[in-house]
């Protein structure tokens, strides 16, 4: 069965779902109650989003795809939206693309901001 977790992210506490037994050895869960609203968990989804696809600018792709599922859970009887169990490995998908042998990865990063809300 799962469960939801508060997981710290570097722009605030993410929910994530995962199997009641899962090792969160490797997560900074949350040692404090967390109430949200929807924006709140979806601005804060949205920013780790964009931190993700700007690591993987490092590599310098022609295309990039993340993807990810969204799940609406409840927590102590608080209404939640969570970062969805994809598999035991990982919540997050990402294929990077080139499309010929000149499109090596450089060392040239150009990050972009996340959308305006």
């Amino acid at each position: 069965m799962s469960e939801f977790f508060p997981v710290e992210t570097p722009d605030g506490v993410m929910w994530v779902e995962a199997d009641a037994n899962t090792d969160l050895s490797g997560f900074r869960l949350a040692g404090r109650p967390v109430k949200q609203t929807f924006e709140e968990s979806f601005e804060i989804m949205k920013k780790n989003a964009w931190r993700l696809y700007n690591g993987v600018l490092e590599f310098s792709p022609q295309e990039v795809e993340i993807s990810f599922g969204i799940k609406f859970g409840a927590e102590v009887e608080t209404p939640i939206l969570a970062l969805a169990k994809a598999s035991a490995e990982a919540n997050y998908t990402v294929t990077l693309k080139w499309n010929s042998k000149d499109a090596l990865p450089t060392t040239t990063i150009t990050p972009k901001s996340p959308p305006k809300s």
